[in-house]
């Protein structure tokens, strides 16, 4: 089973939406949803709660203001077979709005663009935590950090985390 792990401050339209192409997903799953009202604090601090009350054996985090493509997981779970955690882009839902593409353009000139572009499977040794699936047996305990990303926990896994275009969120 997988144990998706979403931080939020508010339950709102974004986490109803991710909510809703979770559940559409076939995989054996949980969804837990931690909002401000039960755990204040950084999406770390959040993140760390569900782990400790989740019952899968995969974590897969996912961003409230994120959902995932209908293959998402069945893709995930596939390289999970020979990696320890697994990522992939957070590209643009079709239906963005024009700041928001303004804003993907800035994105995609930074340093790591393979987190909102499409690119080739690699292995890098951080990803944001906005679609990071990984092994409970892996799995280290967050840190909080100002930007709430989680950024060192990828540092933290052996061997890195596998990069494949094809474990897609819309972000």
């Amino acid at each position: 089973m997988v144990s998706i792990i979403i931080p939020t401050r508010k339950i709102d339209a974004d986490i109803e939406r991710c909510v809703k192409h979770l559940e559409a997903l076939p995989q054996e799953k949980e969804i837990i949803v931690i909002p401000d009202s039960l755990i204040p604090g950084l999406p770390a601090t959040k993140r760390n709660y569900g782990m400790s009350i989740a019952k899968g054996e995969i974590y897969a985090f996912i961003d409230s203001d994120a959902y995932p493509h209908k293959d998402w997981l069945k893709n995930a779970l596939y390289w999970l077979k020979t990696f320890d955690a697994v990522c992939g882009p957070g590209v643009l839902p079709p239906d963005a709005p024009e700041n928001e593409r303004i804003a993907d353009k800035v994105h995609q000139w930074m340093f790591c663009p393979y987190r909102v572009i499409q690119k080739g499977p690699q292995v890098v040794s951080w990803f944001p935590t906005f679609n990071l699936v990984v092994k409970k047996e892996v799995a280290t305990q967050f840190e909080g950090f100002l930007t709430g990303e989680d950024d060192k926990f990828g540092l933290n896994i052996n061997g890195g985390i596998f990069y494949h275009p094809d474990i897609l969120v819309y972000h």
